[in-house]
């Protein structure tokens, strides 16, 4: 039963077929060990035999010899006999030792191959059991980064939904706010040809919410880009609002200085304007601003749509803005 048992496990895992492979040279080396130890044994005990066999033949040679030449001395013939009865007695006692010997060698062969049998099935079985606890183990673990796994991947699905879904509403309200815009740019255009209006900001200044922006097209530092929106009657924009931002924002496609820094005290952001920092809404970048470098005091308006604080000697394209409408020039 446990050879049958044995030979399951040796076709259905591999690395049960290592372990059965090394019991069974095992048990063949410790089968030749005791066949060796046997013959050795019955080797001794037929080389006594014949040892024997061979002083009692020279004994009697020389006896009959003796006996032979000394028939008629009595006394001799007594003697010699007794000798041979003595050396046969002792023959047979030493024959006796020596199978008790053998007997003895056998029996201490056969409990050691006993133990020895008995300690291997005892690792064999101590093996089995290790093995099988650690596969149950591994089974447990690998279950459990199956389930976080899958739990991982739902999460990952469900946000990428999320995100797919909010960049469409982002996008949705963008084109929105770009077709609100050319709209209200064809209708003011009407109602300029009908002569309905006059012209609410100076050529190639934008009209958004009562205010004027024009967006120079040179690269410029600030302080440079601050004092050019100056000469036009004008000052860097100042961001008042969330409409005025996304205004700002759309179609942007470079870096523009806005009029906000911390040129005068490092941390304390000022409009050009003077409106109030605090009470305006913040749209700047993630961890900005930061200061890199203990050189950054003047806002930008990102090709994100954030803001970033930069170097003030850098140079950029800039939004200008004027506060009141003015009759066309």
């Amino acid at each position: 039963m446990r050879m049958d048992k044995l030979e399951e496990e040796y076709d259905h895992s591999p690395s049960r077929k290592r372990n059965f492979t090394g019991r069974m040279i095992s048990d063949r080396k410790t089968s030749l060990f005791l066949w060796t130890m046997l013959g050795l044994g019955v080797s001794l005990v037929l080389l006594i035999l014949i040892v024997g066999a061979v002083q009692i033949s020279a004994t009697m040679l020389q006896t009959q010899k003796g006996f032979e030449s000394m028939t008629r001395d009595s006394q001799i013939q007594s003697n010699l006999t007794a000798q041979l009865e003595m050396h046969q007695s002792n023959f047979v006692g030493e024959l006796s030792k020596v199978k008790d010997m053998v007997s003895a060698t056998m029996l201490q062969t056969q409990k050691m191959g006993f133990e020895s049998m008995t300690r291997d099935s005892q690792i064999q079985s101590n093996l089995t059991a290790q093995l099988e606890m650690h596969q149950s183990n591994f089974v447990g673990e690998l279950s459990k980064v199956k389930d976080m796994v899958s739990a991982i991947s739902t999460q990952m699905k469900q946000i990428n939904v999320d995100l797919m879904e909010e960049v469409s509403h982002i996008r949705n309200v963008s084109a929105q706010l770009k077709r609100h815009q050319n709209n209200l740019m064809d209708v003011m255009s009407e109602m300029k040809d009908a002569g309905l209006i006059k012209q609410l900001c100076p050529k190639a200044w934008l009209n958004f919410n009562k205010k004027c922006y024009y967006f120079l097209n040179n690269s410029l530092t600030w302080e440079n880009a601050k004092d050019t929106c100056s000469g036009k009657q004008a000052h860097l924009v100042v961001i008042n609002n969330i409409a005025e931002q996304l205004f700002l924002s759309l179609g942007n496609s470079r870096e523009n200085w806005i009029g906000l820094s911390d040129i005068e005290k490092e941390g304390q952001w000022q409009w050009v304007d003077g409106t109030s920092y605090e009470l305006t809404p913040k749209h700047w970048k993630a961890g900005e601003p930061n200061d890199s470098n203990n050189a950054e005091d003047c806002a930008c308006l990102a090709t994100t749509g954030k803001w970033n604080d930069i170097p003030c000697h850098l140079k950029k394209t800039a939004i200008c803005e004027r506060n009141e409408w003015v009759a066309e020039q």
